[in-house]
């Protein structure tokens, strides 16, 4: 093997591969190959992701068209968070509906956790009977446990090779973005080039978006192209200069307006 370029999330790769992150510091594919540095490494454990857990329900019609006094939408503080009807087939008004029950985000779907010993089924009854003591609403979860068919719960937490939905930077760790996004320019140099690249969302400045893992894909892709030949297009793709985009270690609070 000769380059690797992971693109999984980075907490599944940090979790999944053999040896944890810190073998791919003493990574040895060919000869003369050096180590990932430790600022990838470092950014690759610290970089967050964000926890999401959501809840579906395939319900027996689309009730909240046949009731107009129902609710298609619900936000609350409850554990149940948002509450959607969706309708994926709106040609057939008499069709299946589905409901997504819960819909949360960080500290809300952590909590989802505690009826991790709950059936998909038993967790959907669990949350709507915290939908039925918010004031108006008794109706539509009444209406949700009557046409109950089937119960899909899916925490991204606990999905194999994702361990979370995507990146969500938090103060202070635009530097491991950096350093992860700007890791490919190495295969400008024979001494850094370590012939092991990284992509996806989890190492670009967009997040959660298709974007920034097309954007690394491509100059990861790139830059092993540049490295294997030194020649042709793919140097076209590695000619972004990153200090242009360096974020300041520290700030400069003269720089404040009063």
């Amino acid at each position: 093997i000769y380059y690797v370029i992971f693109a999984m999330p980075t907490w599944a790769l940090q979790t999944n591969y053999k040896g944890g992150i810190n073998a791919l510091k003493d990574i040895q594919f060919t000869p003369n190959v050096h180590s990932v540095q430790s600022e990838q490494c470092r950014a690759i454990a610290n970089q967050h992701i964000i926890a999401s857990t959501k809840v579906f329900v395939l319900t027996k019609d689309k009730f909240w068209l046949k009731d107009t006094e129902l609710f298609s939408n619900i936000q609350s503080d409850t554990l149940t968070r948002g509450f959607y009807c969706l309708d994926y087939n709106p040609e057939n008004p008499d069709g299946y509906g589905v409901v997504l029950l819960s819909y949360t985000w960080e500290d809300d779907a952590n909590k989802l956790a505690a009826y991790s010993n709950l059936s998909d089924l038993e967790k959907a009854h669990r949350l709507l009977d915290c939908l039925e003591r918010i004031k108006g609403a008794e109706a539509t979860a009444r209406a949700v446990r009557n046409g109950m068919l089937e119960v899909q719960t899916i925490e991204w937490m606990r999905t194999p090779n994702y361990q979370g939905a995507f990146k969500l930077t938090h103060v202070g760790q635009d530097t491991d973005t950096q350093n992860l996004y700007w890791d490919f320019v190495k295969c400008k140099n024979e001494q850094t080039d370590s012939k092991v690249y990284f992509a996806g969302d989890s190492c670009s400045f967009y997040g959660g978006w298709v974007e920034g893992a097309l954007q690394t894909g491509l100059n990861a892709a790139a830059s092993v192209l540049y490295s294997a030949t030194r020649t042709g297009k793919a140097t076209d793709m590695v000619q972004y200069n990153p200090v242009d985009y360096a974020y300041p270690d520290t700030y400069d609070y003269s720089l404040n307006p009063k």
